[in-house]
């Protein structure tokens, strides 16, 4: 199911993924699942090079589903310092899916 469309032609592989995202608990030694969050993974290819592009980012936490990029405005009703965290493990998750794609 990750894979979601794919054109030899184009050179064109397009990817559905998802990572899931911790909050400390209140006495902060442990951690709980706080969603999962859904992103694409476009890569396109030819002539000996290639282009990522992962987009799409979307958190789900039980019926509540919304994009990450509303985390970073902490002018929103609904933010918290603790998307701070969220935010840094979704890069940091990302970061090595792109030292992945680079390394082969």
């Amino acid at each position: 199911k990750v894979i979601q469309t794919t054109d030899k032609e184009k050179g064109l592989l397009v990817c559905s993924s998802n990572l899931k995202i911790h909050t400390p608990t209140k006495d902060g030694k442990s951690e709980v699942m706080a969603g999962i969050v859904n992103f694409e993974l476009r890569i396109e290819a030819r002539d000996g090079r290639y282009r990522y592009t992962i987009t799409h980012f979307v958190c789900k936490n039980g019926a509540v589903t919304q994009n990450c990029e509303q985390w970073l405005d902490q002018n929103k009703a609904e933010w918290t310092p603790v998307r701070n965290g969220h935010l840094k493990e979704v890069d940091t998750y990302i970061q090595t899916l792109i030292k992945s794609l680079e390394d082969v």
